[in-house]
Order: structure tokens, then sequence, then C-alpha cells
């Protein structure tokens, strides 16, 4: 073989032997998950979808993707709370949001920001504990 320079190679296809990875067969049989009726494992879980807000926020975003449970009284403050397409802000019973900031609103017909009771299911995530509708929740704007 020759190099770039002119030189020859002094290896020879006899030598690549050793230059070549040797296969091993499997030390250990190859596993497949595999999923079988009744062999299940049932834990119990909980899985929390919403924020809970219940104090003073200056200058929030209401993400749109969110489902926001007030637990408490909350406040907004600043230069600019938004609200995206889409929020659901929930309620629990007798409490307030007080607004003294612009507010930059962003619903839409097909994407509409909605404020409910915490009752509701028919919107957003799930508040645990869930009741059925009874009473009112929060207070008159």
């Amino acid at each position: 073989m020759a190099l770039a320079n002119g030189q020859v190679s002094n290896r020879s296809p006899q030598d690549r032997k050793g230059l070549v990875a040797s296969l091993r067969p499997r030390e250990k049989p190859m596993k497949v998950a595999v999923i079988k009726p009744g062999t299940l494992k049932s834990d119990s879980g909980v899985v929390i979808d919403y924020v809970s807000k219940n104090s003073n926020l200056t200058n929030f975003t209401w993400l749109g993707d969110t489902t926001y449970y007030l637990s408490g009284n909350v406040g907004l403050f600043g230069t600019n709370t938004t609200w995206e397409a889409g929020t659901v802000i929930k309620y629990t019973n007798g409490v307030s949001l007080t607004i003294n900031t612009p507010v930059t609103w962003q619903g839409t017909p097909y994407r509409p920001i909605v404020l409910t009771a915490r009752d509701d299911r028919s919107v957003g995530d799930t508040i645990i504990p869930s009741n059925n509708f009874s009473g009112y929740y929060a207070t008159v704007a």
C-alpha cells in the first residue's frame, strides 16, 4: 500500500485481524417488556395539574395552558397583568381577585378566559377535593 509521501506501508491484510473488534455471544438473554392483563401493580397516586394562588402578584402573566386555583384573596399590582387566551381561574368560597393594574386581555371567542367555581368540572383541571356545586364562590365583583 502506497502512502501520500511515496513510502510503502508495512502492514499486510493478515495484520488487520488485530484491528477488528471480536464479537462475543451475549452473556445475558435480551429481555422484552410485556404487559399482561391483571399483572399490573396498582399503586395509588394523585396528580395535581393546577397552580394555587393566595397572595399578591406583581406584573403577573396568567398562562393559557394552566388552571389556577384561588384559595385565598389575590391582589394584582404593577404596570401590567397579562391574561393569555385559554386561562382558567377557579375560586373557592368567599375569596376575591382585586385588580390594581392595567390589564392585557388576550382571550378570544374560541379560547376564552374562564373565571369559575372550584367545583366546576366542565373546564380546566379538577381541583381536589371537588364537590357538587353549592352556594356562592368568589365574592361579588
